[in-house]
């Protein structure tokens, strides 16, 4: 009987031991970019965004589209490079686009400023 109540006592407490090991996590989305900005001459270029994240990602313009700035892709996952395309700005006017880097309720804004022709 002895004998019983020892193995019955060492299920009980092998259970309780297992069960506070496991821990309830709440999953975190990591989403990191290299710029807040990005300032180009009035001259047509390109520079690269470097996206960091744990999972898939987006990139938008909070604009909409915009003519004079072009993204080679608009969405990955994992690390990744956005390849950004500026025109030449000829207009006479400073102009800014604010670009959107977002995974889940996480969003990243980079602004993209070129100077004009002077």
């Amino acid at each position: 009987m002895k004998r019983l109540l020892k193995y019955i006592l060492a299920a009980v407490l092998l259970t309780a031991a297992s069960a506070s090991c496991r821990k309830d996590y709440e999953e975190t989305f990591f989403l990191a970019v290299d710029y807040a900005s990005i300032d180009f001459p009035f001259t047509e270029g390109h520079s690269y965004v470097q996206i960091h994240s744990t999972g898939d990602w987006t990139v938008s313009f909070a604009e909409g589209e915009v003519s004079w700035c072009h993204l080679d892709k608009t969405s990955g996952s994992g690390r990744g490079a956005v390849r950004v395309d500026v025109d030449a700005n000829m207009s006479g006017a400073a102009r800014t686009a604010t670009l959107l880097v977002r995974r889940e309720d996480v969003c990243k804004e980079i602004k993209i400023n070129q100077k004009t022709v002077n």
